[in-house]
């Protein structure tokens, strides 16, 4: 029988798992709905009642500077509420648990592991964003915080093809239904020299028997 998993994203307090404070965590449509790394603008806000454009995105996009900079917001752009984008509570580099939450209902063959790419065909990861096909360079981190926060400033695992983050902290297959936990942010680095309209993809990929 398949195991399937939820993807949660935590909209209030990123101290709290989805076991202690279920209403604090949002399910995230995987077909419909879409997270959105964003410096934010006065159309492109929490709670703003509609889904950005890509001009509205494009106004608000995080600019290049001398120095490194890490995107300040990461919203779930959730289609189905009246809201629209909701603020994924400790989405950054800081020491932040329960950020992402992947709920698996049964036991697994293979450890998930949390991957980018720049399509969904899963093949290719040579976006600016993700190194410009070189993984160690992705401006994508990522990292397990299933059986511990991450620590304050972490830099995690640039995400990117095969460079990506075992979700079960190294542990292996799942053996049980279970929650796992990860957290993401971007940080551009200083001076890059090609700004980037994007759209990669974020995937948590496993397997089942």
């Amino acid at each position: 029988m398949a195991t399937n998993m939820i993807v949660r994203t935590n909209q209030s307090d990123a101290t709290q798992s989805y076991a202690s404070q279920p209403t604090y965590y949002v399910d995230v449509d995987i077909v419909n709905d879409r997270l959105i790394w964003t410096a934010g603008s006065a159309l492109v806000y929490q709670h703003c009642g509609y889904s950005p454009t890509g001009a509205q995105l494009d106004e608000a996009a995080t600019l290049i500077l001398a120095t490194a900079v890490e995107v300040v917001y990461c919203f779930l752009d959730d289609v189905s509420s009246a809201d629209k984008l909701k603020q994924v509570i400790g989405a950054s580099s800081g020491n932040n648990r329960y950020v992402f939450c992947f709920s698996f209902d049964g036991a697994t063959a293979t450890e998930p592991t949390l991957e980018a790419w720049d399509d969904n065909t899963h093949s290719t990861a040579v976006l600016h964003v993700l190194g410009n096909g070189t993984p160690a360079n992705s401006m994508v981190h990522g990292i397990c915080t299933t059986v511990a926060p991450p620590g304050a400033s972490w830099t995690g695992t640039p995400l990117a093809a095969s460079s990506k983050v075992n979700l079960n902290n190294g542990a292996g297959p799942l053996a049980v239904a279970t929650d796992l936990y990860g957290n993401i942010y971007i940080k551009i680095p200083a001076s890059y020299p090609t700004p980037e309209t994007s759209q990669p993809v974020i995937a948590v990929r496993y397997t089942y028997s």
